[in-house]
């Protein structure tokens, strides 16, 4: 099964089974680690997501999955977790909510001479999301040519300095 196979039976099944529990089904991802699938489901609630959290999610996932085999036919693993303070960013408003955030993206296609980049959201245009780059350029990059992108960790937002321990 191909990742965008998986992804659109995640957003259609598993994330009514996430939300079911209560939490947001922020994504899933589709790895190989040592030549086996791992299905990595992300999951957010406005007061964090804690191991038995995670734990819940995952039980929960796994009895539905082990009973709808067609979902995932070949052996898997499966982790739920949190998007944690490089949140992956999947869906076309995320670009959205983190505007003004520092994000790194791998991209198919080079756009100014490069395949990843590390740039501050700007939001989402008609062509795609914009991106302010370190030395000043906006630009806009169609979401099609977004590989993967994940927010970049700022110790000190912008404008404040950072603490010292």
């Amino acid at each position: 099964m191909r990742k965008q196979e998986v992804t659109s039976v995640f957003q259609e099944t598993l994330a009514s089974l996430v939300e079911d529990l209560g939490y947001e089904p922020v994504g899933v991802e589709v790895v190989k680690e040592s030549g086996l699938p791992v299905l990595r489901v992300y999951i957010d609630s406005l007061g964090g997501i804690g191991v038995d959290d995670c734990t819940r999610v995952s039980r929960h996932l796994s009895e539905y999955l082990d009973t709808h085999e067609d979902i995932f036919p070949t052996r898997y693993t499966l982790e739920v977790s949190s998007p944690g303070l490089e949140r992956p960013l999947f869906r076309r408003e995320d670009y959205r909510r983190f505007a003004g955030r520092k994000a790194r993206l791998k991209l198919s296609k080079k756009i100014e001479g490069k395949k990843q980049m590390t740039a501050r959201l700007e939001g989402l245009s008609d062509e795609g999301i914009r991106l302010l780059l370190e030395e000043g350029t906006e630009i806009a990059v169609p979401f099609e040519i977004i590989v993967k992108a994940h927010l970049v960790f700022d110790e000190a937002p912008k404008g404040q300095k950072g603490r010292k321990g």
